[in-house]
């Protein structure tokens, strides 16, 4: 095991990504002084050496630094510095150790309080860790304000001490979220801290994990990524006996049913013996990282009045913002069901959630169209701490669900068209037509429509109710006069060439945003906005007024309002951002433009221009949104 510290993975995962990096960008990307970063280099020396790994970090004057092999370089030790990069990348990019990264001292302090069976004083815990009283005051001003995400206190009694206050479940799911385990396969490449202050042995942590393996296994139980981590880590505490110092006995919290399914599960693994209070706890923590779509509905309470009523108002908010009674809202109605059930549990029990990094909420918002439902529904379910912070995991895998389902309404209510003319006429296209259906997915493309166009009508086609146009190779035909896409085909590359990909992704939904966006174009409300004496979203809002919108609650649909403004996720430097509100109203614009005169700073880009567009059923189930980069031309209106 390469033992160092969380600083020096973070260094050493920088000094693996490329072949030389230097002292001053290391210094400013960690935000430690000059000195701090050579210690750390020689520190990272020692442990190649300690652990008999011949690589070390040298340091070439005129380029900076670079990790060298000390023996002749063959194909193992490539494969090791890959695969310590591997873990150096996934250590460093988990929210748990992104928390304290190169904080070990306020690491230590969390841990220490939350086993501490009676209380401390102060100056007693400073001489432990070798610092000043004001030091520590510092990191407990840190201390607590991580504690408060789980409503955890320290409290202060007189002549005794310090210690922590809070409900029992939260303890627990706190200490667990200090655990530095990011993966139990790579235990034996970077250290696991928590180990030694937990004082848990590695005999005890392997025999957990063979044990918790088996159970899941027989119990058919599927759980997230992180998940059976998460797990593992609340038997190994619980065995260990670190869960004793906030027993259970003393609690007044109020526990929810779980399934006897789950109970029946928990007994297996922490043991008949364990009373009924931790069962609960550790059956809700179970179901609280299961994987959504392995949960049954029979573990969800439907007698629930708050989820009830929650379910209603969304369904309402769906349907109107559909215009379309949807057949498929039985499964969102099923998913959302157990969303708001979990969604309230963990809040119940302060089980937070992983959020994902940067990179991966890029790429997610990119990919989906129905952001912007998904972000209403987050917004009526979250706390306003929870709005202030980033998107969690739960988010991402509400607006995965709910684009799963539009999509489906999508196809099913705007079917396909592809036109396929063929030299041997009626046969040709019957055979081409057949080969169609069967390379596209029919769970996917739900409805196609295919239409035999003659050779001599493509002089004239008329291609606004066409998607796509496919032509036999033998065919010439001028694709200039046809503005829509032509795929030339034969019988062999029927099947790769009319790919779903192709055809969905990159034509038809591009083709039919522009169909749908046409009449808001034609009708846009351009506005310039020439000072920002008040804040942009509140100027916004007051011209909706203007136009009919009537609002119930201004101040929540100001925030929404801001927030989507100022969601600066995307990467692209772009001046044009395009927001998507939904209503059932009847107003007299569905489409408008904000000029702005001093361009208003959203992450790295400076936009200058902001589109709105009130999504109508009457033209398509269809969201415009950023990533439609092909899109991006018929926004400049102006």
């Amino acid at each position: 095991m390469l033992n160092i510290t969380s600083r020096q993975i973070l260094i050493l995962g920088n000094l693996l990504s490329q072949e030389f990096t230097r002292i001053d960008s290391l210094t400013k990307k960690l935000k430690i002084s000059h000195n701090t970063c050579i210690g750390e280099i020689k520190e990272i020396n020692i442990a190649f050496q300690d652990a008999n790994i011949f690589f070390h970090v040298k340091n070439h004057h005129s380029q900076g630094y670079r990790i060298e092999s000390t023996i002749p370089f063959d194909t193992q030790q490539h494969a090791y510095i890959q695969k310590l990069l591997n873990h150096c990348i996934s250590y460093s990019s988990l929210s748990v150790n992104q928390r304290f990264m190169g904080n070990r001292r306020v690491l230590w302090l969390i841990r220490y309080f939350l086993q501490l069976e009676d209380s401390a004083k102060a100056i007693d815990i400073a001489q432990k860790l070798y610092i000043s009283l004001a030091t520590l005051n510092k990191d407990l001003r840190i201390v607590r304000n991580i504690f408060s995400a789980y409503n955890i206190e320290i409290q202060s009694i007189p002549y005794k001490g310090m210690q922590v206050v809070g409900p029992p479940c939260a303890i627990r799911s706190c200490m667990i979220d200090t655990c530095d385990l990011y993966n139990y396969e790579e235990r034996d490449v970077l250290p696991q801290t928590f180990l030694d202050d937990f004082h848990i042995s590695h005999y005890q942590f392997n025999e957990s994990i063979e044990h918790l393996k088996q159970h899941i296994h027989q119990h058919k139980l599927y759980l997230t990524s992180l998940g059976f981590y998460r797990i593992l880590l609340y038997v190994l505490l619980y065995k260990n006996q670190n869960f004793t110092t906030h027993s259970d006995n003393n609690s007044n919290e109020l526990l929810i049913p779980v399934d006897q399914e789950i109970l029946e599960f928990s007994k297996c693994v922490l043991g008949k013996q364990c009373s009924s209070i931790e069962l609960n706890y550790f059956s809700t923590f179970v179901l609280c990282n299961m994987d959504y779509a392995s949960i049954k509905q029979s573990y969800i309470p439907y007698k629930d009045f708050l989820i009830h009523q929650v379910l209603t108002t969304i369904e309402n908010g769906v349907k109107a913002i559909s215009g379309l009674d949807l057949h498929s809202w039985d499964n969102l109605d099923g998913f959302l069901h157990k969303f708001i059930y979990l969604h309230l549990l963990k809040r119940h029990y302060k089980i937070l959630d992983f959020s994902y990094p940067k990179e991966q909420k890029i790429r997610f918002r990119k990919q989906i169209a129905s952001y912007s439902l998904a972000n209403y529904i987050f917004y009526f379910l979250s706390t306003e701490e929870e709005r202030k912070q980033a998107h969690s995991y739960s988010f991402f895998d509400l607006i995965a669900s709910i684009d799963a389902i539009a999509h489906d309404a999508q196809n099913e209510y705007l079917p396909m068209r592809f036109g396929i003319t063929s030299k041997i006429g009626y046969n040709g296209y019957k055979v081409i037509g057949s080969r169609l259906l069967s390379s596209l997915p029919v769970h996917q493309i739900q409805s196609i429509e295919i239409l035999n166009i003659h050779q001599y009508q493509l002089d004239e086609l008329d291609s606004y109710n066409l998607d796509a146009l496919v032509v036999d190779e033998s065919i010439e035909i001028d694709s200039n006069n046809i503005d829509i896409p032509i795929f030339v085909t034969n019988d062999a590359t029927i099947q790769t060439s009319l790919s779903r990909e192709s055809i969905w992704n990159k034509v038809v939904s591009k083709k039919r945003k522009i169909r749908i966006f046409d009449p808001y174009r034609e009708d846009a409300v351009i506005i310039n906005v020439e000072t920002q004496e008040i804040p942009i979203e509140e100027r916004i809002m007051n011209t909706f007024y203007d136009y009919g919108l009537a609002i119930d609650d201004p101040v929540t649909f100001k925030e929404i309002l801001h927030q989507q403004i100022y969601d600066g996720l995307y990467g692209k430097q772009e001046e044009i951002k395009i927001i998507n509100l939904f209503t059932d109203q009847e107003i007299q614009k569905r489409y408008f433009v904000f000029n702005l005169f001093e361009p208003i700073q959203i992450g790295n880009n400076h936009i200058g221009m902001i589109n709105f567009l009130f999504s109508d059923s009457r033209y398509g189930l269809i969201i415009i949104k950023n990533g439609d980069s092909e899109l991006r031309r018929y926004f400049n209106v102006l």
